[in-house]
């Protein structure tokens, strides 16, 4: 038997959550890779790095690995033009994960591996991956200013000195192209199936799951739709700094110290989010709309300033929000029949009364309604949000949850 069969029955046995995802991933080796690596797909292996590490040390490799994978960690990395640092918000994410599901045995013979897993002394697994990234990205940010204003090197950014996984190979993640929002959906379908399976299959076999793997799994699951995918043409990307620090290197020999732009942010702005309350939606299909708006703020790191409200056959309960907060306490009104018209007569009669430029509606709704004429529509962006396969609209661009 291989040392990977052997590792496979090993996590069958004593890690029944992480055995029963092996199921679904293949192992692929490849003499290029440094240890262990992932396309987000399957796992790809070193032989002869792997025979240089303990049974526990490649277990840790391979549960690792499946955290990359179930968490999509290749495909949201796309997204982020600091790789480096995403790469390091992941493996925070990933180590975290597995450490909660060993005990404090193995905790201790995997001390070797200085492994990075806090963030400001906290555990990655209490943030995702997004929220890490912003995290290193602010301290990163907050210890540059540090420096240059003479106060040293006494900024703490975490908890472990900048660790790196042990022999985690990254270098599948730059052969990964950008997928289409069905081929996203698809795969995020399948992979639900398989984590919902894998955490009953534990269960059956007395196994713990533990409490991160649950939360972080119901988090990045609860939302079908890839909202960063979703609004690419919804959103404001804003230069959030022009400074001399650090420079523009292209004149970094001259004497005369020249500015440079540096670090950009997108931020979802002038965005109206309706949700369809008339009596064609049920309760959990308003419970679901909700949650997807609970999603698109949470993937941009709460970075959405918009409005929230709901309609039947009139608007109800119209109102501003900035972060999670503002919006999930704004509450469903109505209950009636159903009219698009009226949505965007609303946002004319009441146009003074919103500060933003551009205005982009986004629908979500069973699509049961007459459509009204595009040309008499006074907004710079429609997305309509359908919750089944049968309703297309005949404008404005479409996801379906």
């Amino acid at each position: 038997m291989g040392i990977l069969e052997t590792i496979k029955l090993k996590l069958i046995l004593e890690q029944p959550f992480f055995g029963n995802l092996l199921m679904h991933i293949k192992f692929k080796e490849d003499k290029d890779v440094n240890g262990m690596g992932t396309n987000g797909i399957d796992i790809f292996y070193n032989e002869a790095s792997i025979k240089e590490m303990s049974t526990n040390q490649i277990s840790f490799l391979v549960m690792h690995q499946i955290m990359h994978i179930i968490l999509f960690h290749v495909f949201r990395g796309i997204d982020y033009k600091d790789d480096e640092l995403f790469h390091r918000a992941s493996d925070m994410v990933a180590n975290s994960i597995v450490m909660s599901s060993l005990d404090y045995c193995d905790r201790e013979r995997l001390s070797e591996l200085n492994i990075e897993h806090t963030i400001i002394f906290e555990e990655a697994s209490n943030y995702t991956v997004e929220q890490v990234y912003n995290k290193l990205k602010q301290n990163e940010e907050e210890k540059k200013n540090s420096l240059n204003n003479g106060e040293g090197d006494e900024f703490l950014d975490s908890g472990s000195e900048n660790k790196k996984s042990f022999c985690d190979d990254h270098s599948k993640w730059k052969e990964v192209k950008e997928q289409s929002a069905s081929e996203k959906q698809k795969m995020r379908r399948s992979m639900a199936e398989y984590v919902k399976d894998a955490i009953a299959h534990a269960e059956k076999m007395k196994g713990e799951v533990s409490e991160s793997i649950r939360r972080i799994i119901s988090e990045t699951y609860s939302s079908k739709i890839d909202w960063r995918t979703a609004l690419q043409n919804f959103v404001e990307t804003e230069i959030t700094d022009y400074s001399f620090s650090p420079p523009d290197k292209r004149f970094s020999s001259n004497d005369l110290l020249l500015p440079d732009f540096n670090e950009t942010e997108e931020k979802a702005t002038g965005i109206f989010f309706f949700i369809d309350v008339s009596g064609s939606m049920d309760e959990e299909e308003i419970a679901e709309c909700k949650a997807e708006v609970l999603s698109c703020i949470r993937q941009y790191n709460e970075k959405v300033d918009g409005y929230l409200g709901y309609f039947d056959y009139k608007v109800s309960n119209l109102q501003s929000f900035n972060d999670e907060e503002s919006m999930v306490s704004i509450e469903a009104l109505g209950g009636g029949g159903t009219s698009f018209e009226n949505i965007f007569k609303y946002i004319d009669q009441h146009e003074d009364e919103f500060e933003c430029e551009k205005k982009k509606v986004i629908i979500l709704t069973d699509g049961y309604a007459e459509f009204p004429d595009v040309d008499t529509l006074h907004v710079d962006e429609i997305l309509w949000v359908i919750n089944n396969e049968e309703i297309t609209p005949p404008y404005g661009e479409v996801v379906r949850i």
